[in-house]
């Protein structure tokens, strides 16, 4: 639900092309390569994140509708909380 495939893709491609560019130049620059190359990893982590729970956001979807909620009587909820407030005043 909150996780964005293009968001994902994305971290991991500029992770992955800065990476490089920190290889490429002539000094190998740890501070790019580091902090890069952890972004890479986790933009992975995400990817894999995302293909493994794609398809359960039906199922979240349905497990959070309240369960006190009655399909035959909806405005009963109502009639509860409104007996319960007046209660404590």
């Amino acid at each position: 639900r909150y996780l964005s495939l293009f968001m994902s893709f994305s971290m991991t491609l500029h992770g992955f092309s800065w990476c490089l560019y920190g290889f490429f130049i002539g000094n190998k620059d740890i501070f790019i390569i580091i902090p890069n190359s952890l972004g890479f990893i986790a933009g992975l982590i995400q990817l894999f994140l995302f293909i493994v729970y794609r398809h359960h956001k039906n199922e979240e979807l349905l497990s959070a509708q309240s369960p006190h909620l009655d399909a035959e009587n909806p405005s009963m909820h109502v009639e509860e909380s409104v007996d319960s407030v007046s209660n404590k005043v």
